[in-house]
């Protein structure tokens, strides 16, 4: 009898020890525990948190109130379970959100509000990543390994990504406008690239074995520069919108395909590199200057504006004769060099 009781004890302390936890230290709203289920997180009023987890509050404003600084999210940081976070700011404004879900397949959503820097860190697991608020400084997203997915419709002044191994995908939607500069570097596996909002300065997109693809949507306007480096695969890109710069993509597979619309702007020199790339770093050893994503961004390192890219031999070229668009009324023909692969003008 007394062993029984004393298993159920264990059994309680063991779920007890489990459960999500929040409080408010030194200005700072901290979330951490093992959830039972989707944990939301509210803001209700200035310096004001709801927090609950599976539904049942775990903590209201008469006690998470004073925030006055960073957001910390750490659930489940080794146990590998799925979990599913959202964080309404709620018109709120705060320092940092710095997020950490562990292994499994996780869910994150920020939304309704202004944040000074983001950092989210992912583990082996498939997650999905939804940043809608506006981040003012930079945001740092870990995709980790898995298929992994991130979405950006918000505003963020420096975006800057890393996957490991899994088919990423990054979406920069029609309503997203990165202030300054994106670095997507996403590793191995078949990822996937689609910018269609505003990037106040450049986009650079780092990828290694497997088939990537990148796309340039109609609605894109870069302001700056496009490079791609993209490694080894049967690798697409299309260009479809504005680029204000150069144009560059390499990579290691000469028969790599780039189609450019007959409608899409590029304002300074197209240079396709297709088989010159000799290494499937993210990192090119010659001719590139790094700036860094954002003050705090931990050492993942993005384009600074206009500078340009020269990353090995551009091998010999034939050249193809079009019209390409330098803008919204002025169609004016010009030349595009492209290295020994496919390039398709569509029209």
């Amino acid at each position: 009898m007394r062993a029984h009781r004393l298993s159920r004890f264990e059994s309680l302390e063991k779920r007890l020890a489990l459960a999500v936890t929040a409080a408010v230290t030194d200005g700072d709203l901290v979330i951490q525990g093992d959830a039972d289920g989707a944990v939301q997180i509210v803001a209700v009023g200035t310096g004001s948190y709801e927090v609950r987890d599976n539904g049942v509050l775990i903590a209201d404003s008469t006690t998470l109130t004073g925030v006055t600084d960073d957001i910390k999210i750490n659930i489940d940081k080794s146990a590998g379970a799925d979990n599913k976070v959202t964080l309404d700011l709620n018109g709120q404004t705060v320092d940092q959100v710095s997020v950490k879900l562990g292994n499994g397949a996780n869910t994150l959503d920020i939304s309704n509000g202004t944040v000074a820097r983001l950092a989210y860190r992912g583990g082996s697991g498939a997650d999905t990543v939804t940043l809608g608020s506006t981040v003012t400084d930079g945001a740092r997203i870990g995709l980790g390994d898995g298929d992994n997915s991130l979405t950006v419709n918000g505003t963020v002044n420096n975006l800057g990504v890393r996957g490991g191994a899994g088919a990423d995908t990054v979406t920069l939607a029609e309503t997203s406008s990165i202030t300054k500069n994106a670095f997507l570097a996403l590793g191995d596996g078949a990822n996937s690239v689609t910018a269609a909002g505003a990037i106040g300065r450049s986009l650079k997109v780092d990828g290694r074995d497997g088939n990537d693809t990148v796309t340039i949507a109609a609605t894109a306007k870069i302001t700056d520069a496009f490079f791609a480096r993209l490694g080894a695969g049967d690798n697409t890109v299309t260009h479809n919108g504005s680029v204000g710069g150069n144009f560059t993509v390499e990579s290691n597979n000469a028969n790599d395909t780039v189609t450019i619309a007959d409608t899409a702007v590029i304002g300074g020199t197209k240079t396709l590199g297709l088989g010159t790339q000799t290494d499937n770093g993210h990192d090119c050893d010659q001719g590139h200057e790094h700036g860094h994503v954002g003050a705090g961004q931990g050492g993942l390192n993005g384009l600074t504006g206009g500078e340009s890219h020269n990353c090995g031999n551009s091998g010999t070229t034939t050249t193809t004769t079009t019209t390409t668009t330098t803008s919204a009324t002025k169609p004016v023909p010009s030349v595009v060099a492209t290295r020994v692969g496919t390039l398709r003008l569509r029209r």
